[in-house]
């Protein structure tokens, strides 16, 4: 048995939040990601898709209203939020 007084422990950091997070602003309201995996894999999505993504997931927006503001229809807008999906996941 060793002789030392201290236990052997580990520190998690997948929950480490940036040192200076991310924003992003989307229709006048900043959206902060925290997790610097998640920031860089947002950023290297279209303009379009990353919008998307946010004004759905973080502001609220549903697929009929985010389809209002580009002018198409709500299953266009779900198109886009998935095809967007599908590329995060690859990122």
């Amino acid at each position: 048995m060793s002789e030392t007084s201290y236990e052997p422990f580990t520190i998690d950091t997948y929950f480490e939040q940036y040192d200076t997070p991310m924003v992003f602003v989307v229709k006048g309201k900043k959206v902060i990601a925290g997790s610097k995996r998640l920031a860089d894999a947002l950023c290297r999505l279209s303009e379009q898709r990353r919008t998307v993504l946010l004004m759905y997931f973080f502001l609220g927006y549903t697929d009929t209203q985010i389809g209002r503001e580009y002018g198409h229809c709500r299953s266009t807008a779900n198109y886009w939020k998935l095809a967007a999906l599908k590329q995060l996941r690859k990122e």
